[in-house]
């Protein structure tokens, strides 16, 4: 009896951008672990071509100390400024940081002033869907968009790297298909009218929401750090996301098949609509 089985395609030739703009869009229990290295990848790097700027309205707490990359000198500040000035220090980079919270779509596309494919780059460590509605806007309204996402419960998390491209199709001697954003396969983020944004919860909701394992957040971090290198150097992507788990030290990840590939696959997904021209 015969056996077929799918291989996994590699998304190349995605990268086409001299200048890269990556934004982290959370400086907290992800976000706050991601910064260091990624900062340090920048500075590898031989490519001088790339901003980094952090996105955050948070300000540092007592009860983060414990599970977030924060120690008690930074007691009041904006996490957002005490891991661009830390980092930028330590390796030798400029680290641009914005002290404000995520609340449109406006605020996102005018960092993002470049439209060549590849070039902008958000990475996603919020831990509401208010926000993440803004950042599927803001990536399905133009293609070239990288949106890398990561969520997280108290022992388990993913993290999903969508590339807004044509969909899914194949033709002669040639491949070319996008890659879901998180939102693509979570509809209720775009369906949940009740969500709100960080600043707008009550103070009991914020101490209590979203518990969360430091060691939960380190896989996150890391698997966020993993897709922004690949992208970073242009490498071929055979992954798109991956599920894992801090309680089993497990991990199931999402490679790139031709049936995941399929749009009609994808719970949540919206046609990017046709711009329309304005008369001379």
């Amino acid at each position: 009896m015969s056996m077929s089985f799918e291989m996994p395609i590699a998304m190349e030739g995605y990268q086409q951008a001299y200048r890269k703009r990556v934004i982290v869009i959370g400086c907290g229990g992800t976000g706050g672990y991601l910064v260091p290295n990624l900062a340090r990848l920048i500075a590898s790097l031989d490519d001088t071509n790339i901003d980094l700027i952090l996105l955050d309205g948070d300000r540092v707490e007592s009860k983060n100390l414990t599970r977030q990359n924060f120690i008690t000198p930074d007691l009041g500040r904006y996490k957002a400024e005490v891991l661009a000035e830390r980092y930028s220090a330590a390796f030798g980079i400029e680290i641009h940081f914005i002290p404000e919270y995520l609340k449109s779509i406006k605020m996102l596309t005018s960092l993002c002033t470049s439209h060549d494919h590849g070039a902008n780059i958000v990475i996603g460590c919020v831990d509401n869907h208010r926000t993440r509605r803004e950042i599927a806007k803001w990536f399905r309204r133009r293609e070239g968009r990288i949106w890398i996402d990561a969520g997280n419960e108290e022992m388990h998390g993913q993290v999903f790297c969508g590339i807004n491209q044509p969909a899914y199709h194949t033709e002669e001697n040639s491949i070319t298909f996008g890659l879901p954003c998180v939102a693509d396969m979570f509809p209720e983020i775009d369906k949940n009218r009740k969500a709100v944004f960080n600043d707008e919860r009550s103070c009991a909701d914020r101490a209590i929401s979203a518990p969360q394992n430091i060691a939960v957040n380190l896989m996150a971090a890391n698997y966020l750090l993993n897709f922004t290198q690949q992208i970073l150097i242009g490498a071929p992507l055979y992954t798109h996301g991956v599920f894992f788990s801090a309680e089993r030290s497990s991990a199931d990840t999402m490679t790139n098949l031709s049936s995941r590939l399929d749009v009609e696959q994808w719970p949540n997904y919206k046609r990017p609509k046709k711009r329309r021209r304005r008369a001379a």
